[in-house]
């Protein structure tokens, strides 16, 4: 991962997003890096989804997590047992 730093990460995390835990699209206004020091940790998040509810929590409690990316610097996936939309769908909601 070239030249990935928590500012960077958290750049890729601010953001319009679907929360696969919830089934609700969320727009991530900022990210706190995670206590533990691991740039792919549980980073704290705060955001608005799309039904105006806030969202205060870990990146894991809305059933997303992140991985070294193979292009880039992260790639977000939905955590094992929860479905992410079809990407027909992140299209049809604007993403």
């Amino acid at each position: 991962m070239a030249n990935a730093s928590f500012e960077t990460v958290k750049e890729c995390l601010i953001g319009n997003y679907f929360a696969p835990a919830q089934q609700l699209p969320i727009l991530i206004h900022d990210a706190t890096e995670p206590l533990d020091g691991d740039l792919h940790g549980d980073w704290e998040i705060q955001g608005i989804f799309n039904n105006n509810h806030l969202y205060k929590g870990s990146l894991s409690g809305l059933g997303i997590r992140l991985e070294p990316a193979v292009v880039g610097l992260v790639d977000l996936r939905a955590m094992s047992g929860l479905k992410p939309l079809i990407p027909e769908a992140y299209i049809a909601l604007g993403f």
